[in-house]
């Protein structure tokens, strides 16, 4: 099964964006399979990954795309690419040049949220593979879309909560040092299942 993604996905590969404002991030927190808390050179806060909706975290597959997404960016120094302050939304690349949102679409741990089959939709190409190889939510008979939960159960996105942190871990002095982040303020998210997000008060 790994061997026929790795030949349908290579045809994706260029598609995939190429050229977008940048900034350096860290991962301060995962907050679920799709939501993160970075501290990056000019923004700090929640980033939610564009074009991928992940289960939410009481749903089937939530913890799963939780850790995978812990798993691919801990320790990490990550590109956020097309971030809108408005939506809260990014594309995450890793040190190799892998997108996370594609990733977890490609394992079976995310939705694309742009239903269109088109060329430049990459994302749904990833999606129908996770589909055809029964890969992580794709092995269930029956999926809930995240959207559909959130609306029956009244639960806001977390990244709409527009949360921001308050102070970078980067410096002009030193770009790669760690932050050593103190965690202190603290809000509950609007979920089924207790889960914070905290602020850095240094």
């Amino acid at each position: 099964m790994s061997f026929i993604r790795n030949i349908v996905l290579l045809g994706l590969i260029m598609v995939l964006p190429t050229s977008v404002d940048a900034e350096l991030c860290r991962v301060n927190q995962v907050i679920d399979g799709d939501t993160l808390l970075l501290s990056c050179e000019k923004y700090n806060g929640l980033v939610g990954l564009k074009g991928i909706d992940a289960p939410e975290m009481a749903q089937p597959f939530g913890l799963e795309a939780k850790e995978y997404l812990q798993q691919i960016v801990s320790g990490q120094e990550l590109t956020l690419l097309k971030f809108s302050t408005s939506t809260k939304k990014g594309i995450l690349i890793m040190p190799s040049g892998r997108s996370v949102n594609a990733s977890l679409v490609e394992y079976g741990l995310a939705w694309a949220t742009d239903r269109k089959d088109s060329p430049k939709n990459y994302l749904i190409r990833y999606e129908s593979v996770a589909r055809s190889i029964q890969e992580g939510l794709w092995s269930q008979d029956k999926n809930q879309t995240p959207w559909e939960y959130r609306e029956i159960n009244h639960i806001v996105d977390d990244e709409l909560l527009g949360f921001h942190g308050t102070k970078s871990a980067f410096t002009p002095e030193d770009r790669t040092s760690k932050s050593g982040t103190q965690l202190g303020e603290c809000y509950k998210l609007a979920d089924p299942v207790d889960r914070y997000v905290c602020r850095n008060t240094n």
